[in-house]
């Protein structure tokens, strides 16, 4: 579960940094800049959106690392997750960033960040369809 962290807003806005390692205090690259709030995994990060969506918090940015631990969702699949289930929340002004180390996830999560800059409007038509229950032909 989760662990339920008051959300924290720089200038109005919701600036998320996924990284497993952001509290690790030997780790002084991973930690967040000032503002953004840190999240360790898919879960941590699944409840935050949920809360700011409900709430009409405005995304500011993301930045994501890949690699989140032994056997847990990786941030490419965050990435996948979030443009998908919530394009509606990404207007075009947001930093959208990627602060892995990690070679073949990095153009990962850059693309799915690119798909939702380039084609944010027919996803989220794409999304309406879908809870519509429409036929989308496949």
């Amino acid at each position: 579960m989760a662990i339920r962290k008051k959300i924290v807003l720089k200038e109005g806005k919701l600036y998320i940094w996924l990284d497993d390692r952001w509290n690790d205090e030997t780790s002084t690259d991973r930690q967040p800049p000032e503002g953004w709030m840190p999240v360790a995994d898919f879960g941590e990060l699944k409840s935050l959106v949920k809360r700011a969506m409900k709430k009409g918090i405005c995304l500011g940015g993301l930045s994501f690392d890949n690699d989140l631990g032994e056997g847990k969702k990786e941030g490419k699949d965050c990435a996948e997750w979030i443009v998908r289930c919530y394009p509606e929340w990404f207007l075009g002004d947001e930093i959208l960033e990627v602060h892995s180390d990690n070679s073949s996830a990095r153009p990962m999560i850059e693309g799915h960040f690119r798909d939702v800059r380039d084609r944010r409007d027919m996803m989220v038509e794409m999304k309406q369809r879908r809870l519509s229950g429409e036929d989308l032909g496949y």
